[in-house]
């Protein structure tokens, strides 16, 4: 409850800050708030019959719904190292993340809630970005562009616009320990490296 509770505060400060319109959703009996602005499509899923995936820029919101039920269950399911947790609030300070994801793929399924419960309990305010992409790892027209977006999810950790280190569909350790190791600046190579 407590997570939900400061999700919501993170994303009413978002909007505030953005300066823009704010809607409200209902997602399983609590509330977030999100700024207003182009959110993703809800498209079907070609490969799975009456399924539907996200395309497009995410909030952390749209996940938080029955249709995503596996995101609610991943969140209040990960229990994280909360001492690494808390040397990661001072690191990720001023850290852009950048989430390349497919609401069809396992590997999104587990890491991208986990990513959110870690940042929701380190003050993260700055993000992270989420992109939904399709089976075929496209990215929509008019978002960012990063090279290698070949598995999902990719979680892109920048520092002044610079790519510091990215996580590629699973971890190395604990997602905490490999986001620690890659926003301090140690040598970090996923497994994917080419």
């Amino acid at each position: 409850m407590k997570y939900i509770v400061f999700l919501f505060a993170v994303f009413t400060c978002i909007a505030c800050n953005d300066k823009k319109e704010t809607k409200t959703v209902n997602t399983n009996k609590e509330t977030l708030v999100y700024a207003n602005e182009d959110m993703s499509k809800l498209f079907d899923d070609p490969e799975e019959e009456g399924s539907k995936m996200l395309l497009g820029k995410i909030k952390v919101s749209e996940l938080f719904t029955e249709r995503f039920d596996w995101f609610k269950t991943e969140f209040d399911r990960y229990t994280f190292d909360k001492a690494v947790a808390a040397q990661l609030e001072e690191v990720l300070k001023d850290k852009e993340i950048i989430v390349f994801m497919g609401t069809w793929c396992e590997d999104s399924q587990r890491e991208v809630p986990r990513l959110a419960k870690i940042l929701a309990n380190t003050n993260h305010l700055i993000g992270p970005k989420i992109v939904a992409v399709n089976r075929d790892k496209d990215i929509p027209e008019g978002l960012e562009r990063f090279e290698n977006i070949a598995y999902v999810p990719t979680i892109i950790i920048l520092e002044n616009e610079k790519e510091l280190g990215r996580i590629v569909e699973s971890t190395q350790e604990s997602l905490e320990k490999d986001l620690l190791a890659i926003a301090s600046g140690k040598e970090y190579k996923h497994v994917y490296e080419e």
